[in-house]
């Protein structure tokens, strides 16, 4: 079971830190149409929404139950999943995380398992 501290109006309304930082992400990331990339930690789905809407493929993860269900209102592929467990391999052009790796104990089990998710020649943007 995960737990679900998340509110998605607090969030909203406290966490809009996390809407200024996704500036830097978008531009080192630098999403192009058509590719598939993975948001850990997706939020509400806010910077997910804005790749879907430059035509890209985003699955977005969060613990939430409540902010998965403001990303999927917006049209976000949003899936409750730690991203400590994500179980994918070799599907992702890009894997990115704004403001939100500093929630995640296991850092070298989440890094790992980026890595098994990218494609080869894939890459990993996290703010």
């Amino acid at each position: 079971m995960i737990d679900d501290y998340w509110e998605a109006s607090d969030y909203a309304n406290h966490a809009s830190y996390v809407s200024q930082m996704s500036q830097q992400v978008m531009q080192d990331l630098a999403p192009k149409k058509g590719e598939r990339i993975l948001d850990l930690g997706c939020g509400d789905g806010e910077l997910a929404k804005v790749m879907v809407d430059l035509g890209c493929e985003v699955i977005g993860v969060d613990t939430s139950q409540n902010l998965i269900d403001v990303a999927r209102s917006r049209g976000v592929d949003a899936r409750q999943i730690d991203a400590q467990a994500i179980d994918f391999e070799s599907t992702f052009d890009a894997v990115f995380s704004n403001a939100a790796l500093h929630w995640m104990p296991k850092q070298e089990e989440l890094i790992h398992r980026v890595y098994r998710a990218l494609k080869p020649g894939g890459r990993f943007v996290q703010t």
